[in-house]
């Protein structure tokens, strides 16, 4: 630095680094201009930049990648093994395995496995291990430390980029209902959005959807900004914010049609299923209250079925048809 009457000049002091950097260059320069090749360029310019130093990963850096490189490795060996046994079962069962679903995998193993066990998750069964295994995130940042998502420090970027979505959306139906008003448009009659049966996702399905923990103070505010939004006179055009977010109510158990008994001539009273179907067998069952205790299958009693267990679950369904029936009553 020197001082003048003119004023102050800077001059950078020369370090070890821009030292460094200029004789890289000037050597690749050189490199460049004596007629060398394509490929002994990308060589030397691959010399140059470990000498320069760029390519240094911090070991925590390595130890993550190689973590989550092999947890990436881990679904799609076990995703293949899923996809060969899939088309097994298919054959085993003489479908199609183009079209063989998880709807069918689920029947065929309860066909081939039958269990007793009141514990779902303890029975046999056979998902995909996206299902099974916990879903982890990917790679948050480079090689070099720097974050891919914007929202990193946060520290719940997948939490708070879906609160920016949702106020974003929310602005742009504000702009939509100002230019309605400019027009002198209403919204359509009976267009409210309705969380009639509905509920936005428990906290525990929501940290499931993100691959995130949110704090119970976040999640509130999660809440208190969708009943806001869907209370927007035109939230119904922006069903693809809030239907990712929220659960029907109804369990699919609860929502099978009661059958109406009937009556015999001596007054009991009585219900027939005829859509009880498992592979090609159709079965039309009859239950009576009050009943005898009897069993009888194709003419035969219960010992129709020589698995003791198939005779037990048959057992104790009835029983329940029964009660079901007396309550009715």
């Amino acid at each position: 630095m020197f001082s003048s009457k003119v004023g102050i000049i800077n001059i950078p002091k020369f370090t070890k680094s821009l030292w460094k950097n200029q004789v890289a260059k000037n050597s690749f320069v050189r490199q460049a201009s004596s007629g060398q090749s394509a490929d002994q360029l990308k060589e030397f310019k691959d010399d140059t930049a470990d000498y320069l130093g760029e390519t240094k990963t911090s070991a925590a850096m390595i130890a993550y990648l190689k973590r989550a490189q092999a947890h990436t490795e881990f679904i799609e060996k076990h995703s293949h093994e899923f996809q060969v046994g899939r088309r097994h079962l298919a054959n085993i069962m003489g479908r199609d395995p183009e079209t063989f679903t998880q709807e069918d995998i689920d029947e065929s193993i309860e066909y081939l496995f039958p269990s007793g066990l009141f514990e779902p998750l303890a029975r046999p069964m056979m998902k995909p291990p996206e299902t099974i295994f916990a879903a982890k995130k990917e790679a948050e940042f480079d090689e070099s430390g720097k974050p891919f998502h914007w929202l990193f420090y946060t520290t719940y970027p997948n939490f708070f980029e879906l609160l920016h979505n949702v106020v974003g959306k929310m602005k742009e139906l504000n702009r939509f209902e100002d230019e309605q008003i400019r027009k002198g448009l209403t919204p359509p009659e009976n267009s409210a959005v309705s969380m009639g049966g509905m509920e936005w996702l428990p906290k525990k399905l929501l940290d499931k959807k993100l691959l995130e923990e949110i704090p119970e103070d976040a999640y509130k505010q999660f809440l208190a900004l969708m009943d806001r939004f869907i209370q927007h006179p035109y939230a119904y055009l922006a069903a693809d914010t809030y239907e990712p977010v929220r659960k029907s109510l109804l369990d699919k158990r609860k929502q099978i049609v009661e059958l109406e008994p009937q009556f015999t001539e001596d007054g009991r009273t009585y219900i027939t299923t005829t859509d009880n179907t498992k592979r090609p067998a159709v079965a039309k069952v009859t239950v009576y209250n009050p009943g005898t205790g009897k069993f009888t299958v194709n003419g035969e009693d219960l010992l129709y079925f020589k698995d003791v267990q198939s005779r037990e679950q048959r057992t104790q369904i009835g029983s329940q048809a029964s009660s079901v029936m007396s309550e009715r009553d």
